[in-house]
């Protein structure tokens, strides 16, 4: 059975606003690549809606150098329009761990999907265990609203920023510290914590933000007021977790829990923020625009070395967010990156690359393949899978389409069965007629 049957059926459905497909001339691409030609698939299957001002979905029939004819499918906006959100998104709630139970696209989206939820794609790889098939552990880090949901190893992913636009790279999440001049540093292990502060270690701080009332400093305890009005502490937005790790430069060689992260980059460099910081003068605190509460153990490693700053320079030092992913909300995992500042990554025919199955499956076999992408001015959420059952692209073939269609970044996610790409009211494609397969994640695009 053809997939173009299916579309031809979800096409017809709520067909109010589908601009018919139109037998206008094929556009053929400026940069020679894989594809010869993209139009309009054939009459009467539709070829452009717009679902908001600015967001469209598009349908093209792509004439291949090799192989057969592709379907593409592309859910597009504008860049910067402060009505377009972008949702890294677990199928059900994650466990403690990070794994979570497979599900599907448009199960989750009846049941959870955000307001103004326009479409999703399928997103990072996974694996599951023989022990337990119905749940999955993601390929790459989770982040969800802030919050580290999976903190994945350094690999590729693609950071979601308010007003529809993205960062590509290989993110990492390190604990936020503060640095001392004589080498110390300080991680936090808590914020706004209830009454048991038992866990937390001599060269660990904790951290209170609320300002509608007085915030209390318990006995055996030193308060610090850090931050301003106009160098505002950034503590309520700051990266949030929970992992046991040592600090290097703090007083213990074994692992503490730790709540306050940063986003770092691969290129090792730590960005940091200089913040005034006074030493509480009461046990029962005020916070004003911009200051937080800085709590340490009296007599202990971090109470030491904030007195003294406190007492002499009155500022202290903070690691923050890498500039780039500094105001990124959300985080997917992906693999590999496809396309980099307009250049194809992986272009050679018959490679693989190194974060790919190394049975090649993934990467040299024709699969049905999605990815993320932004051109100079939209960004996008894109599919592609042959006219007829199953057949796909080479992975290197795909960044060079990608590059083809206008991509100038952009990042791939699991292929083959998961491909899918769901918009409600309109369609669900997929590698098979019919076929949604029970995965981990998705990327979605919501407009509010």
């Amino acid at each position: 059975m053809h997939v173009s049957r299916v579309i031809l059926a979800l096409a017809t459905v709520g067909a109010a606003g589908l601009v018919p497909a139109q037998q206008a001339a094929a556009t053929t691409p400026a940069v020679r690549g894989p594809i010869v030609s993209y139009r309009c698939p054939p009459a009467p299957l539709w070829c452009t809606r717009t679902l908001k001002p600015g967001v469209t979905l598009t349908h093209w029939r792509a004439k291949m150098r090799s192989g057969t004819a592709q379907n593409i499918y592309k859910l597009s906006w504008r860049l910067g329009d402060p009505r377009v959100h972008l949702y890294a998104e677990a199928l059900n709630r994650p466990t403690s761990t990070g794994a979570i139970s497979l599900g599907k696209i448009s199960h989750w989206a009846a049941s959870s999907a955000p307001a103004g939820f326009l479409g999703a794609i399928n997103a990072d790889f996974f694996h599951t265990t023989w022990s337990s098939w119905s749940v999955g552990r993601p390929s790459g880090m989770l982040v969800q609203a802030r919050h580290i949901v999976d903190f994945g190893a350094g690999d590729s992913a693609v950071g979601y920023k308010p007003n529809g636009e993205m960062v590509m790279g290989t993110p990492s999440a390190r604990p936020a510290k503060f640095l001392f001049r004589n080498g110390d540093s300080a991680t936090i292990a808590a914020f706004d914590p209830g009454s048991s502060l038992s866990s937390v270690k001599g060269d660990q701080v904790v951290i209170k933000t609320v300002r509608t009332a007085p915030v209390n400093i318990p006995s055996s305890w030193t308060g610090y007021i850090v931050g301003s009005s106009t160098a505002p502490a950034p503590f309520t937005t700051m990266l949030r977790g929970s992992d046991a790790l040592v600090n290097s430069t703090g007083n213990s060689t074994h692992p503490e829990n730790v709540a306050g992260f940063r986003f770092g980059n691969a290129r090792g460099s730590v960005n940091t923020v200089t913040l005034p910081v006074v030493r509480a003068a009461s046990s029962s605190v005020q916070l004003g625009p911009g200051q937080a509460l800085v709590m340490a153990k009296t007599g202990y490693f971090a109470e030491a070395d904030l007195t003294k700053v406190a007492t002499h320079s009155k500022l202290v030092k903070l690691t923050v967010d890498a500039e780039a992913w500094s105001t990124v909300q959300d985080v997917m995992g992906g693999k590999p990156q496809l396309v980099q500042n307009g250049s194809v990554m992986y272009p050679t025919v018959g490679g693989n690359p190194s974060m790919m199955s190394s049975d090649g499956w993934q990467w040299r076999y024709p699969h049905w393949r999605p990815a993320v992408a932004e051109s100079k001015t939209r960004g996008w959420l894109i599919i592609t899978g042959g006219v007829h059952y199953g057949n796909g692209v080479y992975g290197w073939d795909w960044g060079k389409m990608l590059v083809q269609l206008g991509a100038v970044n952009a990042m791939g996610f699991d292929n083959n069965s998961s491909t899918e790409m769901y918009v409600p009211r309109n369609g669900l494609w997929s590698f098979s007629p019919g076929w949604e397969r029970d995965i981990t994640e998705a990327t979605a695009v919501a407009w509010h």
